[in-house]
């Protein structure tokens, strides 16, 4: 039976711009240009892929988005638009979208999506067809509906318990910044864990060369243990293989040790590989979303709506383990005089080149946020009064001593003030960190600018 698609949009041209686009595609096409024309046509059918554009003459996408999630829940939505914020499409990510596609539309990219989301709902209708598909349909839905990694990896666990019952499970995968770590595990004993740690990496690397017994559609790999040098108190028959694959790069792995692997089994193993991957590239992708919302458009550094999430889990980290954590507060001197002088544009620019040398001062645990206008924030984990103080110096000296805008031929000078308060020795909560440190870089502003206050205390230059 082919799948119903349906593409709402108000304008015409590029309704039929679609149609063309989609002429050698398997389904059947429908088309509205309005919210009641869509829900028109979802009351009559039962429809499979909506392709949605946010802005409609008589009404808001997510209605036509809601109404053919309620006739159809297994519905997979692709939203396009030209007016997307970073926020929206975190926001519908969270209602579970397929895909998000940015106007003017590329060709190639519209089409590689509707046959993306075409190949990966035929995977699930054949499986549906199996006699356990209903449960690894579930686990799988369970799989990719969750957005934070941690419990991905948490149900990568129970995906694995309820199919293959007292397998040990292992999912070694990199993080958001290329680090290799078991992320999760079950059925393991950690003093087990230590001992085939280093043997995943071999797997990861390619340097163990030991025969697959077999290979299911290209990369998952089946070994029987007794080939393997693994610890010899492992009381298990096989050893699964099922790559993590990220950006066309094997990102991971999950690896299961099983008794014995049934037939019926084997059927669901392409499923559930691509269901795992597909659940991280989706966790990966919501991070790098977040993340998005988190950064200043100018500078590229933080802004202030990460400060307050930031400072709040550093301080909690802190306390946990017992460390200090320190908190800059820096402010240009005279910054409005480069406005007035050389224009907003070049202010910006300063701000830019500014932003970099901040960051080359501190170490990458560090984070720089741009507060507002010419002020920064910089937050240095583990770091006590004593070597705050350097690393603001450090900063102070690099500002002063740098021309900037050099390459403009401006070669243009100026200096910062910057205040510090240190969690606990000042204050043990973000709103006295940064009101301390705010007061004690306004006492540089009053004095002599071109200072660094500890609160209460001078840095001597």
């Amino acid at each position: 039976m082919k799948p119903n698609i349906l593409i709402v949009d108000d304008d015409k041209l590029f309704l039929e711009q679609c149609v063309d686009m989609l002429i050698d595609v398997e389904g059947d096409l429908h088309l509205a240009t309005s919210c009641k024309e869509a829900s028109d046509i979802i009351e009559s059918n039962k429809i499979d892929i909506l392709i949605l554009d946010l802005v409609l003459p008589d009404g808001k996408g997510d209605s036509v988005m809601e109404i053919a999630k309620k006739k159809n829940p297994d519905v997979d939505v692709i939203i396009i638009s030209a007016f997307g914020t970073v926020e929206s499409v975190i926001n519908l990510m969270r209602k579970g979208i397929f895909d998000y596609i940015k106007k003017p539309i590329v060709p190639e990219e519209f089409k590689f999506t509707i046959l993306k989301c075409l190949r990966e709902r035929a995977i699930i209708e054949e499986n549906r067809k199996l006699k356990e598909s209903l449960n690894i349909y579930e686990l799988g839905k369970m799989l990719t509906s969750n957005l934070e990694l941690p419990k991905v990896y948490d149900n990568i666990l129970v995906l694995f318990d309820n199919i293959m019952k007292g397998s040990k499970v292992v999912v070694f995968s990199s993080d958001v910044s290329d680090n290799y770590d078991i992320r999760a595990f079950l059925n393991f004993d950690r003093s087990e864990l230590a001992n085939i740690k280093e043997k995943l990496v071999d797997f990861l690397n390619d340097r163990v060369c030991y025969k697959t017994d077999e290979t299911i559609d290209g990369n998952i790999s089946i070994f029987k243990l007794s080939n393997l040098d693994f610890p010899e108190k492992f009381d298990k028959n096989y050893l699964i293989t099922f790559p993590i694959i990220f950006d066309n790069r094997v990102k991971g792995g999950v690896f299961v040790f099983a008794d014995y692997i049934q037939d019926s089994k084997r059927e669901f193993f392409t499923f559930i590989r691509d269901h795992i991957n597909l659940a991280i590239e989706n966790a990966i992708r919501y991070i790098n979303a977040q993340e998005m919302a988190f950064i200043d458009e100018l500078t590229k550094v933080y802004n202030i709506r990460y400060l307050h999430v930031a400072l709040e889990n550093e301080i909690k980290r802190a306390e946990r383990f017992g460390s200090f954590l320190s908190v800059l507060f820096l402010d240009l001197d005279f910054f409005k005089n480069i406005n007035d002088t050389y224009g907003h544009l070049t202010g910006s620019k300063l701000l830019i080149e500014i932003a970099k040398e901040i960051k080359r001062c501190v170490r990458s645990i560090d984070i720089v946020i741009r507060y507002g206008g010419d002020e920064f924030v910089i937050i240095c984990t583990e770091t006590d009064p004593e070597l705050a103080l350097k690393v603001a110096e450090r900063i102070r000296k690099r500002i002063e001593t740098t021309e900037f805008l050099k390459e403009e031929g401006k070669n243009i000078k100026i200096t910062a003030s910057i205040g510090i308060a240190t969690y606990p020795v000042n204050a043990t909560t973000k709103t006295d960190l940064l009101e301390l440190a705010d007061k004690a870089m306004y006492k540089g502003k009053e004095t002599t600018r071109n200072v660094v206050y500890l609160t209460d205390k001078v840095l001597k230059r």
